[in-house]
């Protein structure tokens, strides 16, 4: 796939032109899957922007209809807090979430780990891409949590 071709996948995924010409450009010289990356955590972008642009318009509606909330937004809506706040907070608690994971996957051996040696002589793991012949290559999925939301990119 040609450089062009990436960039035009990278802003079909939501990536503004610059951040798509970049990645693109990353995706033809680097040693990492950038292309395979932005798949990868796409869904979860999606998701935050679910929660960001979304999740109050739901609320609204379903106080409107006389539909139930959740326990904790009934509790948190009857003391004060606003639907926006709420789309704000659960976008906040899925980045936090997100990252979390989307680090573990990306530094199998970081350095805080609990246990002492902790990365030595123990399984570890990295994320390889596959090619359209479903192929693993030699080529990892990195920083990943680094890659969402893509509107900090904007």
């Amino acid at each position: 796939m040609n450089k062009e071709a990436v960039k035009e996948i990278l802003k079909e995924f939501g990536l503004s032109e610059s951040r798509a010409e970049y990645y693109a450009e990353r995706e033809i010289k680097d040693k990492f899957a950038w292309l395979s990356a932005f798949r990868f955590v796409r869904p979860l972008n999606n998701s935050l922007e679910f929660y960001n642009n979304e999740y109050a318009d739901i609320i609204k509606k379903r106080i409107e209809k006389g539909l139930d909330n959740s326990e904790i937004e009934t509790e948190l809506l009857n003391n004060g807090a606003t639907p926006e706040l709420l789309g704000k907070f659960a976008y906040e608690i899925a980045l936090t979430a997100f990252n979390e994971v989307l680090y573990r996957l990306s530094d199998p051996a970081g350095g805080d780990y609990d246990l002492e040696n902790e990365g030595e002589g123990l399984p570890s793991w990295r994320l390889k891409e596959r090619n359209l012949n479903n192929e693993v290559t030699k080529r990892t999925l990195a920083e990943m949590h680094n890659l969402i939301p893509f509107s900090n990119f904007e």
